[in-house]
């Protein structure tokens, strides 16, 4: 999956947006390696896909009033699991 902008953008800001999607599939990773340690087994729909994490951090993006979130894009098969 690649994930890009439609429009030119101002670095800090994409350098924000792209630090929320970081803090997003981390914190998905972290939920992961707790379930894993306690032996609690996920539902494969439990699993969140690729897009829905995107879709998370852009939405925090916005909460946090980075509208550039906006631009944010992805091409490809978003609904990989994570």
């Amino acid at each position: 999956m690649i994930v890009s902008t439609i429009a030119t953008v101002f670095g800090p800001h994409a350098v924000r947006v792209g630090e929320k999607l970081l803090e997003v599939l981390l914190a998905i990773h972290r939920q992961s390696t707790a379930d894993e340690q306690s032996g609690t087994a996920r539902q494969p729909d439990a699993v969140p896909c690729l897009g829905e994490a995107l879709r998370a951090a852009k939405r925090q993006a916005l909460l946090d009033s980075l509208p550039m979130a906006l631009c944010v894009v992805a091409f490809g098969d978003a609904d990989w699991r994570l």
